[in-house]
C-alpha cells in the first residue's frame, strides 16, 4: 500500500482525534492523505475524508491471542505490557478481563458508537447482536475481508479489486 499510495495518514491525525492539537485540523486532510493503516476499529471513517472503504485481515483467534501476549510482553510501550510482563500466557488469557481477549475481532469490526476504539460491551457479555452488527458492517462497508493465513492471496485479491497493474 505504501508503494502504491505513499505514506498513510500521519499519526498526528490520532493526536487530533484524542484532543491533542496536531499540526493540521481534520478539515485540512485531503485525498492526498489517501489511506490509513493500523489496528483501527470500525467507525474511524467518521473523521476521515470521504469516500472511505475498509478492508481487514482476520486471524485465527488462538494465534491472535498468543501474538498479542508475546508482543505485549516484549514491548514496554505496548498497551497491555503491564499485564503481560507480570503474567504467564495462561494467566494473561484466563485472568485479564481485557476486551481484546473476549471476541476481540468481533469487537473491532462491530465498532463503537461513542468512540473509535474497541467495542466496550462488558467482558463476557458479547451476544449474537454484536456479531450481527459486525457482519452488517462487513457487508455494508468492507470491500475485502481476508485471513492472515492466506495473506498473499488476499493482497492479490485486493490488488484486483483496486485495479492494480502487476508492476509498480
Amino acid at each position: 500500500l505504501r508503494r502504491r499510495y505513499g505514506p498513510s495518514l500521519p499519526s498526528r491525525l490520532w493526536k487530533k482525534i484524542l484532543g491533542d492539537d496536531g499540526e493540521k485540523s481534520l478539515e485540512d486532510y485531503t485525498h492526498a492523505d489517501r489511506w490509513m493503516q493500523g489496528h483501527h476499529c470500525f467507525g474511524v471513517h467518521r473523521v476521515l475524508p470521504k469516500p472511505f472503504a475498509y478492508f481487514t485481515m482476520l486471524r485465527e483467534p488462538i494465534s491472535r491471542l498468543v501474538s498479542l501476549y508475546n508482543f505485549s510482553k516484549r514491548n514496554p510501550t505496548a498497551y497491555y505490557h503491564g499485564h503481560a510482563s507480570r503474567m504467564t500466557i495462561d494467566e494473561f488469557i484466563a485472568e485479564c478481563e481485557l476486551h481484546e481477549l473476549n471476541n476481540g475481532q468481533v469487537r473491532f469490526i462491530a465498532g463503537s458508537d461513542d468512540n473509535f476504539f474497541i467495542n466496550r460491551t462488558p467482558f463476557g457479555e458479547c451476544e449474537e447482536e454484536l456479531l450481527q452488527r459486525a457482519v452488517q458492517n462487513i457487508e455494508n462497508h468492507f470491500f475485502h475481508v481476508g485471513v492472515l493465513d492466506r495473506f498473499d492471496k488476499s493482497i492479490l485479491t485486493i490488488g484486483k479489486k483496486l485495479n492494480w497493474s502487476t508492476s509498480l
